[in-house]
């Protein structure tokens, strides 16, 4: 028996938009889906620990076994996370069985930089720091650029590709 849980990835650099258009979708799917954050975890962590420390890994992997634990017991689940490169390829691998559907969110490093500022709970420089990187060798099945498109607008473009993407899965 396959999986009934529907996985969507929202990839992208710190600031590109993630949050808020996986908060969008969640009000147009017709299906309940957890908007699962890693800033819900780096919430949990001391404000003096720096993401480049030893425990970043160990934290992305204890939120990926709460993501698996999530669609195991059937939960559509929406990730917004900052995977780098190949990693992304690589969640694909391991939640094979639930079809994720792979969504690279990006907008502008003028734009990035700007929402850093305005967030004011970002490291100005951090987004700039992830774009070299974050979408190198990564396969996906859909990109949405949020530099000029709002949050409702990219997840209407998301959930209408996802849709089309899980009719032809099926």
């Amino acid at each position: 028996m396959s999986p009934k849980a529907q996985f969507v990835i929202l990839n992208g650099t710190s600031s590109s938009g993630k949050s808020s258009t996986a908060s969008a979708m969640q009000a147009i799917l017709p299906d309940t889906f957890l908007h699962f954050q890693m800033d819900a975890f780096w919430a949990m962590v001391p404000k003096h620990v720096e993401a480049n420390t030893t425990l970043f890994p160990r934290i992305k992997s204890s939120m990926l076994a709460s993501v698996e634990a999530l669609l195991k017991d059937d939960h559509n689940v929406i990730l917004d996370a900052v995977f780098i490169g190949q990693n992304v390829n690589a969640l694909r691998d391991r939640f094979v069985d639930y079809n994720p559907f792979i969504v690279n969110v990006n907008a502008s490093p003028e734009i990035t930089a700007l929402r850093e500022k305005q967030r004011g709970d970002r490291k100005i420089g951090l987004a700039a720091s992830q774009a070299q990187t974050i979408h190198e060798g990564v396969i996906y099945d859909f990109a949405v650029e949020t530099t000029k498109l709002t949050a409702q607008q990219s997840a209407e473009k998301i959930v209408k590709a996802y849709e089309a993407f899980r009719l032809t899965a099926s």
